[in-house]
């Protein structure tokens, strides 16, 4: 049976302190001079799914990237329950950010924290906080990236420091597979069984919430060509993650007589782990379909066992 094979990523966004420049024949309040935080980036983006290539840096730009900033005195642990300022940016092909309004290290010395969130593309705006929580909604498309907030120093004392973003969910592909013997079967519809669409995001760690709400999904229709073909893979669908399985429900008009149910188990700690990819493949043999899970992009893991239904 065909592997897809990724690999994780944990995508780093480094962050550079750069600190003010003046000469002895204009002097500067050292006090009042504010001194600019500027932000470096490297990632690898696709439309819904963010990848990192090898040289770190974006094919595409990445916008609608969410960043909370923590001002406090050293060695203060900081409290992301009402951050100091909240601002969006973007990440440009070079790694550049830009944001939508200019950060500058606080004049009395504190020392600045900044954690980043990407919720996907259709969060525009900055996302509301409770109690240090951001909620979110997922439908299977969006990719959900978390920075943990990191001590960027203060203005006499700034830092270089690497904001390193990790994906927050799970990634699965869906692909249809004939065994030998078996014609093509065409408008194969896998639906979604298990999976929740509603959480909240910590941030202080990236810690999520318990899921609710029944995501309500249904992987387009497929065509498994003849004689031990596959079909195209579907899009990568990012799911709730470290579920112990994944129910899912097979229709195939011309080949199932209703709807099949499989369950498909994980390997990886008993779970389907965040930031790894996992291919289901759904095979007809021609007396039963019967599926099971491999490893695709983000990160290798272990294969779950196969389901079958007759």
């Amino acid at each position: 049976m065909k592997t897809l094979v990724l690999s994780m990523i944990s995508i780093a966004a480094t962050v550079a302190a750069m600190t003010a420049c003046t000469s002895e024949s204009d002097p500067v309040d050292e006090v009042e001079a504010q001194v600019p935080i500027n932000l470096n980036a490297g990632v690898l983006q696709t439309k819904a799914v963010i990848d990192a290539g090898e040289n770190g840096l974006p094919t595409n730009k990445v916008d609608h990237v969410h960043f909370y900033r923590v001002d406090v005195t050293s060695p203060t642990t900081p409290s992301w329950d009402s951050p100091t300022k909240s601002f969006t940016g973007s990440i440009e092909t070079t790694g550049e950010i830009t944001v939508t309004e200019k950060q500058y290290y606080a004049t009395n010395g504190n020392n600045t924290f900044i954690s980043g969130l990407y919720l996907g593309d259709n969060i525009t705006t900055i996302p509301t906080i409770t109690t240090g929580k951001t909620p979110f909604t997922i439908n299977g498309t969006q990719d959900i990236l978390f920075a943990s907030g990191i001590d960027m120093g203060n203005r006499k004392d700034p830092k270089t420091t690497t904001l390193s973003f990790e994906h927050q969910l799970t990634q699965f592909k869906f692909v249809a597979k004939t065994n030998s013997g078996i014609d093509e079967i065409t408008d194969i519809n896998i639906a979604l069984k298990n999976a929740k669409a509603t959480s909240a995001i910590s941030l202080s760690d990236g810690t999520l919430d318990t899921w609710t709400g029944d995501l309500e999904l249904t992987i387009p229709s497929l065509t498994a060509a003849a004689n031990g073909g596959e079909s195209t893979p579907s899009l990568g669908y990012m799911l709730q993650p470290n579920l112990s399985n994944i129910a899912i429900s097979v229709t195939a008009d011309k080949y199932l007589q209703g709807a099949q149910d499989l369950t498909i188990t994980a390997k990886d700690g008993g779970t389907f782990e965040a930031g790894k990819s996992y291919v289901i493949t759904v095979t007809f043999t021609g007396k039963e379909v019967s599926a099971k899970a491999t490893i695709g992009k983000w990160i290798d893991g272990t294969n779950p066992d196969a389901g079958t239904i007759e």
